[in-house]
């Protein structure tokens, strides 16, 4: 099937321009919003802002004195990892409709 979707010099600096625009959109998350500006709700969680940071820790195995029903640290931190995926694909695909 590749052969109906070659490769060429475009589409490869298209890709490389998508991930440098994805990269700028993920190292400057509120360059955009001026927080002073937003009206404020009389609803507390509508004034917690869209990104939050979660900081970058590595996985590392159970402990043996966990619960084994219970969620792990690790299940816990890579269902965190695959939520924030989900909010920079979802951020990146408006940047790219926004362009």
């Amino acid at each position: 099937m590749s052969f109906l979707d070659p490769r060429t010099n475009d589409s490869e600096l298209e890709v490389q321009r998508i991930i440098h625009l994805q990269n700028i959109a993920n190292r400057l998350p509120y360059a955009f919003i001026d927080t002073k500006k937003v009206t404020k709700s009389h609803i507390s969680a509508e004034n917690v802002p869209a990104r939050l940071e979660v900081p970058e820790v590595t996985l590392t195995q159970t402990k043996a004195s966990e619960s084994k029903y219970a969620r792990s640290v690790v299940d816990h931190l890579a269902l965190k990892m695959q939520i924030l995926e989900r909010e920079r694909s979802i951020s990146s695909q408006l940047i790219m409709m926004l362009m």
